[in-house]
Formats: structure tokens, C-alpha cells, sequence
């Protein structure tokens, strides 16, 4: 089953952060929409210290699995939050390498053995004219290439530039690489959203809804 635990930050579509715990039905969230993609002007969010980008019409004609970061962003409505117990978990730890951009302190997500998290590429990756880019990974996968693993690169939102108005560059996603994963034995409270986009960013990093 995806789930996050209760103490996981999801960010909302205004940029601010909200405790997974304590998100409401009605919540707006900052996410994508990879179903019936539509191309067209972009939307700003006035919100501290995000910039203001000039409205330009996309021209591209598609959602772009394989660069996150060029993708419209969407404003996800929460229909449901679940709760549930667990006997134990995973702590995923992202950390800087050679290929981001930006600076960033090392960032920790919990989750379930299920649970999809978005990656850019597997560890080794040369990025050229057949670049891998990979899609989402779980722990539990039973192909080596959807497999979650240390080494393998995924995304972490520049929250500052997003969500963006122009299709492509400025990239509003930057790459960490999963550091350690870490099986931790110990009963917790997980929880799970029902929403209308098909990504969700937590703790600054990006999950699948499936």
C-alpha cells in the first residue's frame, strides 16, 4: 500500500507545507497531471519569495515523462486521506552529487515498501542521445530496472521557481541521488492521499501516485 508517514511535509500549491497528517478534503496541491496533459498559458501563484514569471503560450504538445521539470504543473484537489498502521518502513535519503545543480541539505522520506517515488535516471547513467531516463521505482519491485536503489537519481523540487510559466528552461526540478535506504523496524502511523494529479512532493522530493 502507498504511504507516507504522518510526519512527512507535502507541498501545497501555494508553496507553503502541511504535515501529511493534517491535510483536509479541499486541500490544493502542488502536483502533475500526466492524464489529458493540455498545452497551453501557464498559471502563477503570488506566494513569498517565488518569482513572477511572464505568461508564454507552451509549445509543446505532450507531457515529457522523461524531463519532469519541463511539465505544466497542476493544482491537485484532496478527495480523501487514509490512515494505517505499519510494522516497519523504509528511510529514503537523498543527497547531493555531481549532477544537481543547486545546494541542498540531505532530505529523508519514509515511506512504504510500495510506494512509487519519481526517478530521472538509474546509477551509472551517461546521459547522451539515448539517455535512460527511468520513470517512478518502487522498493519492492521484482524487475531490477523499477527497483528503488542506492545510486539512482531523483528529483527535488527548486521551490522558488515553481510552478513556472514557461515550458523547458528554467527546469524547476533538480537531481539528488539516493544515498542510503534504510529498513527501519519500528510500528508507525502511514498515511495515504486521494487526489486528482498524478505526482505529489514530499519533503521536497517527487512520488507517484502509481
Amino acid at each position: 500500500m502507498i504511504g507516507y508517514k504522518q510526519d512527512t511535509l507535502v507541498t501545497l500549491w501555494d508553496l507553503s507545507h502541511k504535515q501529511i497528517s493534517d491535510l483536509e478534503v479541499g486541500d490544493k496541491l502542488l502536483s502533475y497531471q500526466t492524464d489529458n496533459y493540455q498545452v497551453g498559458e501557464f498559471e502563477t501563484v503570488p506566494a513569498p519569495g517565488a518569482i513572477e514569471y511572464i505568461k508564454i503560450e507552451a509549445t509543446a504538445t505532450g507531457f515529457d515523462n522523461s524531463h519532469m521539470g519541463s511539465n505544466k504543473n497542476y493544482k491537485s484537489t484532496v478527495s480523501e486521506i487514509t490512515s494505517f498502521d505499519v510494522e516497519y518502513y523504509y528511510e529514503i535519503t537523498f543527497t547531493q552529487c555531481e549532477h544537481t545543480m543547486g545546494m541542498f541539505d540531505d532530505l529523508v522520506v519514509n515511506i512504504t515498501k510500495d510506494t512509487p517515488i519519481e526517478m530521472s535516471h538509474k546509477k551509472g547513467f551517461e546521459c547522451g542521445a539515448n539517455c535512460p531516463h527511468i520513470g517512478y521505482e518502487v522498493i519492492d519491485s521484482k524487475d531490477e530496472e523499477g527497483k528503488l536503489e542506492v545510486g539512482d537519481l531523483g528529483y527535488v523540487s527548486e521551490e522558488d521557481e515553481q510552478p513556472k510559466t514557461i515550458h523547458g528552461f528554467p527546469d524547476s526540478l533538480d537531481e539528488l541521488e539516493i544515498k542510503s535506504i534504510n529498513r527501519i523496524d519500528k510500528k508507525s502511523t502511514f498515511y495515504n492521499v486521494v487526489h486528482d494529479g498524478t505526482h505529489l512532493f514530499v519533503n521536497n522530493t517527487l512520488s507517484r501516485n502509481a
